[in-house]
């Protein structure tokens, strides 16, 4: 299970069967490795071997039955009273009831409206998430936290907490982490399960409620008060009487139930592609039964092996691309089951497209766990230990572009969403506990990560109409111009089916990053000093045909006024200057890659200046003196002392660089100026984009 927040400690969902007043806890279900490693001696061979099993949420009988529930069975049922009924051992009404055969106990569970667990669901649930070795508060078993016998040295089993020789009230001890009490010691619990060889599986018969005549034995699970030892009370551990009957003073019983169906809704869906997920395992599963009602044509993507598929079958856990045609406003309503906490991330590194996979609530990627094997970590410890990366993608239907999440352990999971997560090695489980309801505000500009101390970074967004995406470049005092790792790489998330994409394109990173991967969103680099630093980038579209695109930078503000950012396109070679051209417009075709390049350097020598300017009246005309820092196209213009327009100078000259001269001869022109206060305005620009401005004023007599 999932570190969950504060009230959604795992067993704190409760209900009340009304048949019999037993509270039933829920237990998301997940996925565990059922039976033991290693053999401990011959009677334990059934354990063997230890395999992962999957099972789902269901509703477990926090404690065992107890004489006064079986009690109001007898009475409403006419059932016959097990052995020891009238023994004050063993009678007391909080006392598990005992000596009842499997029978007996299917019966009582049909009377209540219940089951018996699975022996899969059992030892689920007295593992805890956390594969202990006995089902107590702490994983560990002594008589502060089980009832079971001791046969040395006073050959009672009284000791410590453990004040009965024979069965304690129900409760009496700590419960588990999944807040169910006396799963070890008290009284054997019966299962479903027929006790055949592992690994374990619900449909290969063991599940047959029948009484198959090719075996009569039905599996006992936890030890009892008569335990001699704690080897009985191991998780791990299958018991059978050989027979339905068992019927000693050492069986009882508790309930399990499924989780009824819900219907759950998707609603006010927006048009265009969705990045989706399902958060219940749907009764029909196929993509047709779930979107097909609702969306036609059902275009529907999942990802699988690095690569997008047409989708089949949906499943509870993973995410979809899915396309809502027309206007949107559709809502789609799905029955199903809830499926548990665990998100199996199947293969081995590389992108994986999941959702959350509880009806309701939200959780913090950080208030998820990550599974491997035996080994289970927080998120945090799975990044420190790299088996996943810091960074998430959600997606922003109505923008029509990715939203990124970095450090990924801020991003919220929600009903009903697709993110895309990276794994770094294989093996992987995703815990998802279900957190409160709760809203998420979006990153500022959906930068992705920090530059880690003194940096800048600037935002390239490309749009083609229907869609957006970004990529950032950026200067890090604590970063090299080679792979920094991925809090300073962000790595660039699948495209989306259809739309433009924009990407550092670093095939030179392959071997260095631990995905393998050669497209990113962030592509940092070190100060920019003296010389000049270069950001290569490519941009494509998915869309087929021609299309138009227009690529901006929304804001320089990091950046700081000593550099000079030029963004040259490397198809055609111009060139714009980014700190006065606001966007570049251009035409993709398909999937067929348009080459940039953003180059920033010091300011010193590259950026257009006008200076030195000065204004001189001669027979009632100008001759106007400034200096270039690089060549351009001037235009000047004489304003009067209220801004009017009242002459204008050479208009779109070219001049060199260093000293050039403008001269406005009036009486040539027939336009004598009278005497008076006026303004030259100078504009100069480059063929990349650059653009200076310069005022001088003047004075005729």
């Amino acid at each position: 299970m999932g570190v969950a927040p504060a009230g959604d400690v795992p067993g704190s969902r409760s209900q009340v069967n009304p048949v019999d007043g037993a509270e039933m806890v829920w237990l998301a279900g997940g996925t565990f490795t059922m039976g033991s490693t290693v053999s401990l001696d011959p009677a334990t061979i059934g354990e063997l071997p230890a395999h992962q099993q999957t099972v789902a949420g269901f509703w477990l009988y926090r404690n065992e039955v107890t004489n006064a529930q079986y009690g109001q069975f007898m009475q409403a049922t006419g059932h016959a009273a097990p052995n020891h009924w009238a023994d004050p051992l063993f009678n007391q009404p909080q006392h598990p009831v005992v000596a009842v055969t499997w029978y007996d106990a299917r019966a009582y569970c049909q009377w209540a409206g219940a089951r018996l667990p699975t022996e899969a669901e059992w030892e689920y649930a007295a593992r805890c998430g956390q594969q202990f070795e006995y089902a107590t508060s702490t994983g560990q078993a002594n008589h502060d936290l089980a009832n079971y016998f001791t046969p040395w040295p006073d050959d009672t089993g009284v000791e410590g907490e453990d004040q009965w020789k024979y069965t304690s009230p129900v409760g009496s001890f700590p419960p588990t982490p999944f807040g169910v009490y006396d799963m070890s010691g008290n009284v054997w619990e019966w299962c479903s399960s027929l006790l055949r060889p592992y690994p374990y599986s619900a449909t290969d018969g063991r599940e047959d409620p029948n009484d198959p005549p090719s075996s009569n034995h039905r599996v006992l699970r936890g030890g009892s008060w008569g335990s001699r030892g704690v080897g009985d009370l191991r998780c791990a551990y299958r018991d059978s009487p050989g027979d339905f009957l068992g019927g000693d003073s050492g069986i009882g019983f508790r309930c399990a139930n499924t989780a009824p169906p819900l219907t759950v809704q998707w609603s006010a869906i927006p048009p265009g592609w969705n990045m989706a997920s399902v958060p219940v395992s749907p009764q029909e599963a196929s993509a047709q039964a779930v979107f097909g009602p609702y969306f036609d044509p059902l275009v529907i993507y999942g990802w699988a092996s690095g690569a997008y598929t047409l989708l089949a079958s949906v499943v509870c856990g993973l995410g979809y691309w899915v396309l809502v045609p027309g206007a949107g406003g559709t809502t789609v309503a799905v029955s199903g089951t809830e499926r548990g906490d665990d998100v199996a991330l199947p293969g081995g590194r590389g992108w994986h497209l999941i959702g959350y996979v509880h009806p309701q609530g939200t959780a913090l990627l950080a208030e998820c766990q990550v599974r491997r094997g035996a080994d289970t970590k927080t998120w945090a410890q799975a990044v420190a230990a790299g088996w996943v990366a810091e960074v998430a993608y959600g997606w922003d239907s109505a923008g029509g572009r990715y939203v990124t999440y970095a450090p990924g352990s801020s991003c919220l999971l929600k009903p009903w969403m697709g993110y895309w997560i990276l794994t770094l090695v294989d093996g992987l489980t995703l815990v998802i506990p279900e957190g409160p309801t709760r809203g998420q505000p979006r990153l500022a500009d959906d930068r992705a990560v920090s530059t880690g101390g003194a940096g800048w970074g600037v935002e390239l967004r490309v749009g083609d109409g229907r869609s957006e995406d970004a990529i950032e470049a950026r200067a890090s005092a604590v970063a090299t111009d080679g792979f920094d790792g991925y809090a300073q790489e962000s790595p660039k998330p699948p495209p989306s089916p259809s739309g433009v994409v924009v990407e550092f394109s670093r095939p030179d990173w392959l071997t260095d990053n631990p995905a393998g991967l050669s497209r990113f969103q962030t592509d940092t680099k070190g100060p920019v000093t003296s010389g000049s630093k270069e950001w290569d980038f490519v941009v494509y579209s998915d869309a087929g045909g021609g299309t138009d695109a227009v690529l901006t930078v929304p804001d320089l503000s990091e950046l700081p006024h000593s550099l000079t950012p030029t963004l040259v396109d490397l198809d055609t070679g111009e060139r714009r200057y980014l700190r006065t051209v606001e966007h570049y417009a251009f035409r993709l075709t398909g999937r067929t890659p348009r080459r940039f390049r953003l180059v920033v350097e010091p300011s010193s020598g590259s950026v257009l200046r006008i200076t030195q300017v000065s204004a001189v009246s001669r027979a009632r005309g100008l001759t106007v003196m400034y200096s270039l820092s690089k060549p351009a196209t001037v235009t000047a213009c004489i304003r009067s002392a209220s801004g009017r327009v009242v002459g204008k100078l050479d208009s779109g000259r070219a001049a060199r660089v260093g000293t050039n001269a403008l001269v406005w001869n009036a009486p040539a022109t027939g336009a004598a100026l009278p005497r008076g206060v006026y303004s030259v305005e100078l504009v100069a620009r480059t063929d990349d984009g650059q653009a200076a401005r310069a005022t001088a004023v003047v004075r005729i007599n």
